[in-house]
C-alpha cells in the first residue's frame, strides 16, 4: 500500500519505483510488460489492468506471483488480425503440436516394447523402489517384467592395460 500511495503521487517515475521495489523478472525493464491482450495474464492481474483507464495506477493486486501495483500507460482498441498476419504463427504452432504428438506416440511405443534388465543391485526404474545407495528390497513377483532376469550385482575386474 505504501508503494501504491507513492506511485499515485504526481510526477513520480513509476519505472524507478518498479526498479526499487519489484522482485519480478520485469524489474530491469522498469516493470514494463508492454502491451498484452486478454488471456495472457493471470485473471486477477488482467481484470485490474483492463478495468483501469489510461494513466491509472491500481493495486495492490494479489496473484500467485505476489502483490502488484499496475500503471496503465495506454489502451489500444481490440482488432481482429488478418489471416496473413497470423498464418506463420498458426503453422508454427500446428507443426509443434504434430511433432509433440509424434514424439509422445514414439516414446509410448518404445516403452511398451522395451525389455529392461537392471543388472546393478539397488537400482530401479520404478519410482516406488529405493534409489541408488538405499537398501534394496526383494522385488515382488508381479513387479518383475515377464521373462526378466532378477537383478544381480555386476562382477568387477581390473581394467586391462597394455604395457
Amino acid at each position: 500500500k505504501k508503494v501504491l500511495a507513492e506511485a499515485k503521487k504526481a510526477n513520480v517515475d513509476f519505472g524507478e519505483l518498479a526498479k526499487q521495489h519489484s522482485e519480478g523478472p520485469t524489474k530491469e525493464r522498469s516493470g514494463d510488460l508492454g502491451t498484452f491482450s486478454r488471456g495472457r495474464m493471470v485473471a486477477a492481474f488482467e481484470d485490474a489492468a483492463f478495468a483501469a483507464k489510461a494513466g491509472d495506477v491500481v493495486g495492490p493486486v494479489e496473484t500467485q506471483f505476489g502483490y502488484h501495483v499496475i500503471k496503465v500507460y495506454e489502451k489500444t482498441a481490440e482488432k481482429q488480425r488478418t489471416f496473413d498476419e497470423v498464418k506463420e504463427s498458426i503453422l508454427t504452432s500446428l507443426k509443434a503440436r504434430q511433432k509433440s504428438k509424434a514424439t509422445r506416440e514414439l516414446l509410448d511405443t518404445l516403452k511398451s516394447s522395451a525389455k529392461v534388465e537392471i543388472l546393478e543391485a539397488g537400482l530401479s526404474l520404478d519410482a516406488k523402489k529405493p534409489a541408488m545407495g538405499a537398501p534394496a528390497e526383494a522385488p515382488d513377483a508381479d513387479d518383475a517384467p515377464s521373462g526378466a532376469a532378477p537383478a544381480a550385482p555386476m562382477p568387477t575386474a581390473p581394467a586391462p592395460h597394455a604395457d
